[in-house]
């Protein structure tokens, strides 16, 4: 698998030396650049890809391509990881940079003598190189050629973004050898936060086969001049439940988010980059084709290709072939204090083992399509307070539903023999049977708050606990529906 993100407008040669590094073609075009490569000769490059090690590869590329670059290309190297093992600092300039026709063939041989064996500061690697091509005052382009993650506790992404506002024109273009998805996105953001290109393939083959396309295709146009009224989002996504549905209001999007991915040519997808949550998208990128990815609650998801154009909104309603469940806690007590109560929403898709739990007296959430089970307990008891209800909710619906709850409030007081209430106690409600038998679980609460139960009969046993160990008192109880019940219990 092949994934790239989108060049920017006015990228440089830089890029097809980048190519060429891997793929064995010349530049197409000379260039005026001044580029330092950021060399990886940490111990992973003895990995191999296709029976031959990493290492070896770029030797023997190296030595086929850097003889023949323009003489008006400026370029240098720094290595990492090749001269000390554990060592952070282990980052040093091979070949000053100079023009290209006398440091190409140094270069080649300094590849030649490295020996991997160190860790990955490819940060502070990539920082050095900038800071050598003085890119606070010229334009720089760095081309980091990598076999893996930063290895030394820093920051990638936020190391790009730094480089991206203080530089001139700062450009970094990542190539991964072998990297897994998500070790690519780790890096990729280096080139994507300054306007880069990143390239990973999973074998030799692929990585050849693609730079060399890139090398021969023509180079990107220059840069038009950017207009003053340039968008500060490009991409603004709504959502709606269904195809030419209303967009949703922003508090019916609870746990949906927004993922991009860049499409090549081939609609082949790069890494994926969170863009957003909830009811809308705020986004910039640069012109091109994208991959939206929409996920909402219980493992729904939807897709959408988008086209952007940097200097234009687009403002897209999606739709996510889902609904809308709009539930309700309804309390058979009307003096019952809803402040206090901590519902703790439980739905189930039916025929599935597709479980969410949500919390708040009220729930408005995105659904897939289907047949659900839903009810409520208390936060943190273990008895529902409700009999769970069978619900379908089809594509583009919003359902209401009151979920009532004919449970009472009971209190247990804790009385000492002075008359005094002891706060220090445990409590447990255990539901029986009309014989006498244990029905459903015991609800256990550590302190004297209200416990919620449906109605029933039930055992209330009370532990008095202050630093020594007295016997439980038990208390029968005869639950009815919407009545309170504070019980004075007195201590043994």
């Amino acid at each position: 698998m092949i994934s790239q993100t989108t060049l920017s407008s006015g990228a440089s040669a830089a890029l097809f030396l980048m190519a060429a590094l891997t793929a064995g073609t010349a530049p197409a075009q000379p260039s005026g650049d001044r580029a330092i490569i950021v060399f990886d000769g940490s111990g992973s490059m003895w990995g191999q890809i296709d029976g031959l090690s990493k290492i070896e590869i770029a030797r023997d590329t190296l030595d086929r391509v850097l003889g023949r670059l323009p003489s008006n290309l400026q370029l240098g190297m720094i290595a990492y990881g090749h001269t000390r093992k554990g060592d952070c600092g282990d980052i040093e300039t091979l070949v000053d940079i100079g023009p290209a026709a006398a440091t190409g063939r140094q270069i080649a041989q300094s590849v030649r003598r490295i020996n991997p064996k160190g860790k990955t500061p490819l940060s502070d690697a990539v920082r050095r190189a900038a800071e050598t091509l003085r890119y606070t005052e010229d334009k720089a382009t760095v081309i980091l050629v990598t076999d893996g993650i930063e290895t030394c506790n820093a920051d990638p992404c936020a190391l790009a973004s730094e480089l991206e506002r203080s530089g001139i024109d700062f450009t970094t273009h990542v190539v991964g050898f072998g990297l897994s998805d998500d070790e690519g996105r780790q890096v990729a953001c280096l080139a994507d936060n300054t306007g880069g290109l990143y390239l990973q393939a999973d074998n030799a083959d692929e990585l050849a086969d693609a730079l060399g396309k890139t090398v021969a295709a023509a180079p990107p146009p220059a840069a038009e001049p950017e207009p003053k009224d340039r968008p500060r989002h490009n991409f603004i996504g709504r959502i709606a439940l269904a195809d030419g549905g209303a967009a949703i209001p922003e508090e019916a999007a609870n746990g949906v988010a927004w993922y991009a991915s860049p499409l090549d040519a081939a609609d082949r997808a790069g890494a994926r980059k969170l863009i957003g949550r909830g009811y809308r998208a705020l986004w910039s990128a640069p012109s091109g084709r994208y991959l939206i990815t929409i996920e909402y609650r219980l493992g729904g998801s939807v897709t959408h290709v988008v086209e952007l154009d940097d200097y234009a909104v687009s403002e897209p309603i999606l739709p996510l072939d889902a609904a809308r469940l709009t539930a309700h806690a309804v309390f058979m007590n009307d003096a019952f204090n809803i402040d206090w109560v901590k519902v703790a929403w439980r739905i189930q898709m039916v025929g599935t083992e597709k479980k969410r739990k949500e919390n708040g007296y009220s729930l408005d959430i995105v659904l897939p399509a289907g047949a659900y089970r839903i009810g409520f307990g208390m936060s943190g008891e273990e008895l529902d307070a409700t009999e769970p209800q069978t619900l379908t909710l089809a594509v583009g619906a919003t359902v209401p539903v009151d979920v009532i709850a004919p449970h009472s409030r009971v209190v247990l007081k804790a009385i000492e023999g002075d008359g005094t209430r002891n706060q220090k106690i445990r409590q447990w409600f255990t539901p029986t049977g009309s014989d006498g038998t244990t029905g459903r679980k015991t609800v256990y609460n550590a302190s004297p708050n209200p416990v919620h139960l449906r109605p029933g009969d039930y055992v209330g046993r009370v532990e008095f606990w202050d630093g020594s160990r007295r016997d439980p008192v038990d208390v029968p109880l005869v639950v009815g529906m919407g009545q309170d019940q504070v019980i004075d219990v007195t201590a043994p």
